[in-house]
């Protein structure tokens, strides 16, 4: 056992599976072979390009020289073919860069993850757990703290290795045997293979996913204890996140004392997806603890796809500074800050939409969206949904121009700069701007200072029915808040102001999804 890696020993200690044969698995990829053997075949096209245009010349010479036309139609024809297998190979060699790109990442995270869960062990656990584990009860500290670090890496390495088969998947697909199949696939999305526009999309995501997490592992070793704290809480979050679905962090800036880091998680394939949905969140949600929110977006991008039977993504943006939540408590800020209700009150939308000096909030999602749209398809259907102070946001950002289709202020404080759907610049804003609050939850019932109520009738959204919690379901969960919020603000506060209970609702998905005539609304 003293010859095994430190994981092994604590996973043999501990009866759990032993993640180490993965990790050694993954941390062994050598892309740059496969890469290095495409790039040498990738030199003959070249030729074939300087051969085809020979040939053409050919077969225009044979043309005006010989009286039957036959000859030079047989050139001109073998020079097309000449053409399209060059095409062919460029758009191998371009899958193969993707993947190659793709697989340096995973071995890079898988590392990192690695590397963090073998510190842990050390620093925190001891580096002999055949010795400390003699005694040692399963639910010890020291223990506890073991089965966590060892859980998580089994996770995060678990879902490196499903990406890396999708990424194989794609590759064998982009390889196929056929020439003139594939040459048809990568030119015609319809035609069964990917498209070679949605390949470069997919790509350009990948290296924007690859920079990000390089930029947030050197973080991890930040001197600046916001700075690193929040790369971790980040770290941790998308090692962590288990789908069926890529998960790309296509946005990173990191945090300071002043102010959260800004990022933005892709849950699904932007670039293939039917419909997107933009969620922004609110209070109880920060970028250091994103977990809930990845699992709330999984959720609704799985019941976009039931209801429309269609791609979905949902690419949710931590963007600016989220009232309630702080970088490094374990909650997502809304435990260790129970004055976030006062803080609403008392500091307003403004505080909300202008947190980054001269740059407005909905400014930089405009920007960000801006940056992502040539890489998703210019038929997706968009939707901003915005829960408690992230619908502020989604809607201001409505106001000043973003492409969405649909908007969804979801337990909304106030609609911001909006003061009716008018202010929304897209085509027949009143019946595609969507509200929904529970009765009891006091944020839905409009902060002050955060602009006009989005339920109200004269606004002119259509207003979703939810299905409303039981008395069980709305108490609350011990030790979730401190009990002196209860008779403040009610129990409502506690249970019903959740980013969950909004999104779990079908009627959002349905909206999402274009599915309009299932969503259930009040009648007025």
């Amino acid at each position: 056992m003293s010859g095994d890696h430190l994981v092994t020993q604590w996973a043999e200690a501990l009866r759990m599976p032993d993640p180490m044969p993965t990790a050694r698995m993954l941390t062994a990829l050598t892309p740059e072979t496969v890469g290095a053997w495409f790039r040498s075949v990738g030199r003959t096209v070249t030729g074939l390009r300087t051969g085809a245009d020979d040939i053409h010349t050919a077969g225009a010479a044979a043309a005006a020289g010989w009286s039957d036309p036959v000859a030079g139609e047989t050139i001109i024809r073998l020079g097309r073919d000449v053409e399209t297998t060059a095409a062919m190979i460029e758009a191998q060699l371009l899958a193969v860069e993707t993947f190659t790109d793709r697989v340096a990442s995973i071995r890079v995270e898988a590392e990192a993850a690695l590397a963090i869960t073998t510190n842990q062990l050390t620093t925190d656990a001891g580096p002999r757990p055949d010795v400390l584990l003699v005694d040692l009860a399963p639910d010890k500290p020291i223990a506890d703290l073991a089965v966590g670090a060892i859980a998580t890496l089994t996770t995060a390495l678990a879902r490196l290795s499903d990406t890396l088969d999708a990424a194989a998947r794609l590759l064998i697909a982009a390889l196929r045997d056929d020439p003139e199949e594939l040459q048809e696939g990568w030119t015609d999305p319809s035609a069964g293979g990917p498209a070679l526009a949605l390949t470069a999309a997919r790509r350009e995501l990948d290296d924007i996913d690859q920079d990000n997490r390089m930029r947030l592992l050197l973080d991890l070793s930040a001197v600046d204890h916001t700075t690193a704290t929040t790369a971790t809480g980040i770290h941790r979050d998308l090692g962590a996140a288990i789908s069926s679905r890529p998960t790309q962090l296509v946005l990173y800036e990191s945090a300071h004392a002043l102010t959260q880091a800004r990022a933005a998680v892709a849950v699904g394939d932007l670039a293939s997806a039917d419909h997107i949905a933009v969620l922004v969140p609110g209070v109880s949600n920060s970028p250091a603890n994103m977990a809930g929110a990845l699992q709330d977006a999984a959720g609704l991008a799985d019941r976009m796809e039931q209801v429309s039977g269609e791609q979905s993504a949902v690419l949710v943006w931590f963007g600016y500074d989220i009232p309630g939540s702080t970088s490094d408590d374990g909650m997502g800020g809304f435990a260790s800050d129970p004055w976030v209700i006062d803080w609403l009150k008392g500091a307003g939308g403004a505080a909300v939409l202008g947190r980054f000096g001269s740059v407005d909030v909905e400014q930089r999602l405009l920007a960000d969206l801006g940056r992502l749209r040539p890489l998703i398809s210019a038929d997706v259907h968009l939707t901003g949904i915005g829960f408690s102070a992230g619908s502020t946001v989604v809607s201001a950002t409505a106001v000043a121009g973003a492409p969405f289709d649909d908007v969804v202020l979801l337990g909304s404080p106030g609609a911001g700069t909006a003061t009716s759907v008018d202010d929304y610049p897209m085509p027949e804003p009143e019946h595609h701007t969507w509200v929904m609050g529970f009765e009891d939850d006091p944020v839905a019932q409009v902060v002050p200072g955060f602009g006009v109520d989005p339920d109200k009738p004269d606004f002119g959204a259509q207003v979703l029915e939810p299905e409303q919690l039981t008395s069980r379901e709305v108490l609350p969960l011990a030790g979730l808040v401190p009990l002196s919020l209860v008779p403040r603000f009610g129990v409502g506060l506690v249970r019903m102001h959740r980013q969950d209970r909004y999104l779990q609702q079908p009627q959002v998905a349905e909206v999402a999804a274009g599915r309009y005539d299932r969503a259930r609304r009040t009648d007025r």
